[in-house]
């Protein structure tokens, strides 16, 4: 994509959207990293939510052009997480893969 979306791609597999990577470096301060996005009715009351029950917002609920909402938060224990409020973009329409035993030698 264009520079102001931070060079954004999707990641495809089969043709599908598998996952989204952001072009640029992160911003200073904030390490880079793999994020898991899950999907959510309505950005804003869940960042309400996750405030209220310990959370904190990493990066409060803004709008991503026509594709849909977003929100980066941490639970209690500081594990990261993002939701996804679909508008135009739905976001992954690939689903996760088990991973087999016999390919990495178990």
């Amino acid at each position: 994509m264009t520079p102001d979306t931070g060079h954004y791609t999707m990641c495809r597999k089969n043709g599908e959207n598998a996952a989204g990577m952001g072009g640029d470096a992160a911003p200073e301060g904030m390490p880079t990293a793999w994020t898991t996005y899950m999907a959510s009715d309505d950005v804003d009351a869940a960042a309400e939510r996750i405030t209220a029950n310990g959370g904190n917002l990493m990066m409060e609920p803004m709008t991503v052009m026509q594709y849909g909402r977003m929100v980066v938060a941490a639970d209690p224990t500081g594990a990261a997480f993002g939701l996804w409020q679909t508008q135009e973009h739905i976001g992954a329409s690939t689903p996760p893969l088990p991973r087999r035993s016999d390919s990495v030698g178990w």
